[in-house]
């Protein structure tokens, strides 16, 4: 049962750790599933570009990449996260940054708890699942 966070920069320490976790451990009891080991990697847009192009045959920046190494029911997986991105997007669309940044963290775990966003249908009810769940961390 592990959540850990690693940054290739100070700037994207943004939040408190402790509460991130108790929040992904509640979301995941809330799917059903087990926390084994996450690893969240805040890494910059070159880097993320990176990843994609090595590992999915993309050719463009994300704001996440999630790698699922779940078994059954136990979660595991590593999450990379490019902050930058997050940025750019939530400037775009007039959002609040941090909150984008918590959404984009409960996005990879619903990815890892079987979650689909390939299609509209799949995109809203993520997006759902998303508001659903950023509500709870407002009540921690």
């Amino acid at each position: 049962m592990t959540i850990e966070f690693e940054y290739s920069s100070e700037s994207y320490k943004v939040f408190n750790e402790k509460k991130i976790q108790e929040w992904i451990f509640l979301v995941l009891g809330k799917e059903e599933k087990d926390c084994g080991t996450i690893y969240y990697h805040f890494v910059g847009e070159e880097e993320i570009l990176e990843i994609n192009r090595l590992h999915l045959n993309h050719d463009y920046y994300t704001d996440i990449i999630t790698f699922d190494e779940c078994f059954v029911n136990i979660i595991n997986g590593d999450i990379f996260i490019s902050p930058d991105t997050i940025k750019s997007n939530s400037n775009k669309l007039a959002l609040d940054y941090i909150t984008e940044v918590y959404r984009v963290i409960i996005h990879g775990i619903m990815h890892l708890c079987g979650h689909l966003d390939g299609n509209e249908t799949q995109k809203k009810e993520m997006r759902h699942l998303e508001d659903k769940y950023l509500s709870y961390l407002e009540k921690l």
